[in-house]
Formats: C-alpha cells, structure tokens, sequence
C-alpha cells in the first residue's frame, strides 16, 4: 500500500491541478486532497489548509526540487507540509465546535419562536383604548356610563374609552349611553369572535341595520367574527362592514 506525503498545499484547486500536471509529466505520481472541499467556498479552503498535494513519500524531497525548479513552489513553501493551518490539524476538534454551535443556535432559536407571545397574550396583556369604530358608513361613537354616575371623568392624558380582555374568556367593551358591554370572546389563529354572554348565535349576523335602526340594542353591533390584526402597539379588528381600532394604554403617573 502507497504512502502519501503532503508536499505542498494550494488555497485554489486550479492552481494545485497546474502543479500536479508538471509533477505527472515529470514521472510522479500524484493524487489531491481536499479538493471538492476547497471548491464549495474558498472559507473553506482556507479553514481546512487548502487544497493538499501529495506524493509517494520516499519521492517526496525529489518532488518538491522539481517545484522549485519548475516555478510552482519558493524557498518559503517548503516548510508547509509539516506546518499545516492549525484548522486542518485540528479540524475534528474545528468540525466538532461547528456542530456545537449550531445546535446552540437552532435551540436558541427554538426557544424565542416557543416564547414569543401568542395573539391571545398580547390581546389580555393590559388594556386598550378605543380609538375608532364603523359599521358601515357610521361612526359609532361608545360613551360609557353607570347607574351612580351620569358624568364620567376622564384623567388628563387618560382614555375616556377602555376595552379590557380577560384571560378567562371574558371581554369588557365601551357602552353606548349605558353600562359597559361584558361579552365572551374566543381567538383561533388571526380570526376572533365576539359573544353575548346568552350565546345566542342570531346576535352574530355581520348585518347590524336593527341595532343602527333602534330595533336592537345598539350593544349587539360588537358581536361577530372579526379578522385581528397587530401594529405595534394598537389593534384592529375589521369584518366585512365593521372596523375597530385601538390602542394600548400606558400608565398615568
């Protein structure tokens, strides 16, 4: 069985097939190593020592004199062979560290996709102010009250509006000259639906003309199936004929 000795080492395969071809035409066998490596990306290359010229080993001293006088190697190139890049000696170590590390990258970026809040989180993580909502061609504009209070004091910098989402399925919405809407809600994916708490399913229809019209209370025109959507800091809820809008509310100091 031959033995190889490394005699010289390229950081391009071209330039170690030119080498080979002189060494072949002067009687020598060769063989190359590393090639194919080399050839996906030159980091590569220079990761594993580069492209490896080898020589029978009893052949060897012979071969590297016909480089020289061929051009192909200098007075510096000879050392090479026995001082191969520290990546290439240690390349299982170098290879073994690699896969550490992107298994350490893969985990990490498993963890932040598992952690990352779910619609439902950023809907019940603090409350939101009531920015804008339509049906139809109407501003519906929600102003909330209760039996002890027909006043209603708004903080400076405050929000005279609030919706609050409940973990518990529970879902507190501004009033229309009344107490504040307690319904049910559920999200599934980017969808959500809003319930009475009566679960009657008749309430959900996207027509809402008998609450515009005062044949229903004007309260029902919240219930339905909403598509969700998050921008930073705000909401959106949008149906076919409906468009509500919100926005975080951020403490008053």
């Amino acid at each position: 069985m031959k033995e190889w000795q490394i005699i010289i080492t390229f950081t391009y395969p071209h330039e170690a097939h030119m080498a080979r071809s002189f060494l072949e035409a002067a009687g020598f066998e060769t063989t190359l190593g590393d090639e194919l490596t080399s050839q996906v990306n030159n980091f590569y290359s220079t990761a594993i020592g580069g492209v490896k010229l080898l020589v029978e080993k009893e052949r060897a001293e012979e071969a590297i004199a016909v480089l020289k006088n061929g051009g192909y190697m200098q007075e510096t190139d000879v050392d090479k062979p026995y001082k191969l890049n520290f990546f290439y000696r240690n390349r299982k170590v170098f290879w073994f560290f690699i896969v550490v590390i992107g298994a350490i990258f893969i985990y990490l970026f498993i963890t932040v996709i598992n952690n990352l809040p779910s619609q439902a989180d950023k809907l019940t993580n603090g409350s939101w102010c009531l920015y804008e909502f339509y049906y139809d061609n109407y501003e519906l504009l929600p102003y909330t009250v209760d039996s002890l209070h027909e006043i209603k004091f708004t903080p400076a910098g405050g929000c005279s509006e609030n919706i609050k989402f409940w973990k518990n399925g529970f879902v507190v919405l501004p009033g229309f000259n009344g107490p504040a809407v307690v319904a049910n809600w559920e999200i599934a994916g980017n969808k959500i639906n809003i319930k009475p708490l009566n679960g009657d399913s008749s309430l959900m229809s996207e027509d809402k003309s008998d609450a515009i019209n005062n044949q229903a209370p004007l309260e029902t025109i919240y219930y339905g199936e909403y598509r969700l959507k998050f921008d930073g800091e705000s909401f959106y809820l949008e149906s076919s004929m409906r468009y509500l809008s919100a926005y975080k509310n951020l403490p008053i100091w």
